[in-house]
């Protein structure tokens, strides 16, 4: 169920879950009547209350099923749930080609011969699932091996990408410095109101790349509480603040690229480590020194690789458009800095040179600028919209398109500086896409179409629990049993699968029983591929009147086979047949 709620410690205490509205007004109700209950009959008796609430409670449901169908309890009660993956991913895809990708790759150029040798093994051992000579790890080989072809250059003179009196100079600048808690941070906070205008957005930003690094987590298969990553996030700038860090902690980026790569919890926590002593060392120039920037890069390449594979893997191939339109804002941001940095070197910028003059040679600067401002949120958003009016959602995209006019009218997104109307004709602009989206959604309230919901899949035959193929579907999870409605009939296809198939309006169906499962998406993609041929996926209404993804068999092909319909359903079929 997704919603907003106010659960109270009792109602989660007693059930486990935190309760819809329908779910407290029942809780209420019997325990209003337990009380009742307790007063009217037990005066004196100890034992009274407790046997009123057993009797009383009795009516509420205690399995997860009857809570889910029922809509007693919420079970997808985050903002992820509530933002489109693809839109979460998609801004996420656009930060690792640009600021994770576009650099290394630059910098791999600079020294192709270099960065393609570390390039090469990091290709052929991660994509390509070899194994190293000697069971080496595909990332150390891959900077040792460059390294080594370095320094072999430099030593034959035909390089000089490497200075051998820089390790020298760097070793002799290394001490032992450790960060000690001060005051500062207090006495600062007296002039932080001029700040807040950069703060509050890079704030919100810090949230939203947090909210989608945790998404990409959950899509490689590890979830973890946005609430729990976001505080040790908040708690861990808070405590750098009063150890004389100016930066503020991020949720670390390239989850996926860093398990498929063989990282697990002791890689994060060895980097760690890693890290800070080489901080309170001053290492960073000896290894600066020792290791040329082209072998290392490559493995950042390869990281913004997967992660922006990953936004196009685990979403349906429908939501392709709302990925590449989360991307852009990113993409906007990073060539506004490029050109920011170009116009910098030569000691002049974009106001001196002229934004007229920019934008007659090509360069339109201020959309640019505009479009990049806030690149992550604003990536969210725009890809948000996409995905609801992919899914014909118009009401959800029209009201995605109202926050966007909100944030942008104070500046958050889209404007060069946080203030009340920052940006009247971007404001303006979200208003009018608000609204006409919400037309259409007015015009289309009618339309009984609509996308199927990729995260649900109803089966009947041989992917239920305890049948053949039942562990295609490890990974999902298990709603319930339930039946369809009235409306199908059911054939065994040579006694090893059933094939299901809706009848037409005025012909007699059935109920057909079966179970519902919350499927992810790669597993969803296995459970197709290994289906037998004739069976597809296609919407099957239940018998509670939802429309959900199930599996079906072409009528044509369905009834060149026996029916089994009356059986009552492809497990009851089984049983009988191997009864006689």
């Amino acid at each position: 169920m997704l919603g907003a709620h106010t659960a109270r410690f009792g109602e989660i205490e007693q059930r486990g879950v935190a309760l819809t509205p329908a779910g407290r007004a029942l809780y209420d109700r019997l325990l209003n009547e337990a009380r009742q209950d307790a007063k009217a009959g037990g005066v004196g008796r100890p034992d009274a209350y407790p046997a009123a609430l057993a009797a009383r409670f009795a009516a509420f449901p205690d399995s997860d099923a009857d809570l889910r169908r029922q809509g007693l309890a919420h079970y997808r009660y985050s903002l992820t749930g509530i933002t489109p993956r693809a839109a979460l991913l998609g801004a996420l895809a656009g930060i690792s080609i640009t600021f994770i990708s576009m650099r290394p790759a630059a910098q791999m150029w600079q020294a192709a011969w270099i960065g393609f040798i570390a390039f090469a093994i990091i290709l052929v051992g991660f994509l390509g699932n070899r194994r190293m000579p000697f069971g080496v790890p595909v990332a150390l080989l891959a900077v040792v091996v460059s390294t080594a072809v370095a320094w072999i250059a430099v030593a034959a003179g035909w390089s000089g990408i490497l200075e051998p009196s820089g390790v020298s100079d760097s070793i002799s600048n290394l001490a032992l410095k450790l960060p000690f808690p001060t005051g500062d941070v207090v006495t600062g906070l007296q002039d932080i109101a001029p700040l807040l205008a950069s703060a509050i957005p890079l704030g919100i930003y810090n949230f939203t790349e947090g909210m989608t690094n945790v998404e990409s987590a959950a899509a490689a298969g590890d979830r973890y509480s946005v609430r729990q990553v976001l505080t040790a996030d908040g708690l861990g700038a808070v405590v750098g603040s009063f150890l004389g860090s100016p930066f503020p902690p991020a949720v670390y980026i390239g989850h996926p690229g860093w398990k498929q790569a063989g990282g697990r919890i002791g890689y994060s926590l060895a980097t760690g480590i890693v890290v800070a002593v080489v901080c309170f060392t001053g290492l960073v120039g000896t290894f600066l020194a020792v290791f040329p920037m082209q072998a290392l890069v490559p493995v950042l390449l390869y990281i913004g690789m997967v992660i922006g594979a990953q936004a196009f893997n685990v979403n349906a191939k429908r939501y392709a458009p709302a990925i590449v339109v989360a991307m852009l804002p990113s993409i906007a941001e990073w060539a506004t800095g490029l050109v920011d940095n170009a116009l910098a070197s030569a000691s002049t910028n974009a106001q001196a040179v002229g934004v007229d003059v920019l934008i007659s040679n090509g360069v339109i600067y201020d959309g640019l600028k505009l479009f990049g401002q806030g690149s992550v949120l604003v990536g969210v958003i725009l890809g948000a919209i996409t995905a609801f009016v992919i899914d014909r959602r118009m009401y959800a995209a029209a009201a995605t398109a109202l926050v966007a006019a909100a944030l942008s009218f104070v500046g958050i997104i889209n404007a060069y500086e946080v203030a009340w109307n920052a940006s009247p004709q971007i404001t303006i602009g979200y208003l009018l896409f608000a609204a006409i989206l919400a037309y259409f959604g007015w015009a289309g309230r009618r339309d009984t179409a609509r996308e199927l919901d990729d995260g649900v899949l109803f089966v009947n035959g041989t992917l239920m629990r305890g049948l053949e193929l039942h562990g295609n579907l490890a990974g999902a999870e298990f709603v319930e049993e339930i039946s369809t409605a009235p409306r199908y009939r059911v054939h065994t296809i040579g006694d090893v699968h059933p094939g299901m198939y809706r009848v037409e309006d005025g012909e007699t169906g059935a109920s057909i029983p079966g179970e519902l499962y919350l499927v992810p998406l790669e597993v969803l993609l296995k459970v197709i591929e290994g289906e037998p041929p004739g069976l597809y996926r296609g919407p099957v209404e239940l018998s509670d009147g939802r429309v959900v993804p199930g599996i079906l068999y072409k009528r044509e092909m369905a009834e060149q086979h026996p029916e089994i319909t009356s059986y009552g359903g492809w497990r009851a079929y089984r049983a009988s047949a191997s009864n006689v």
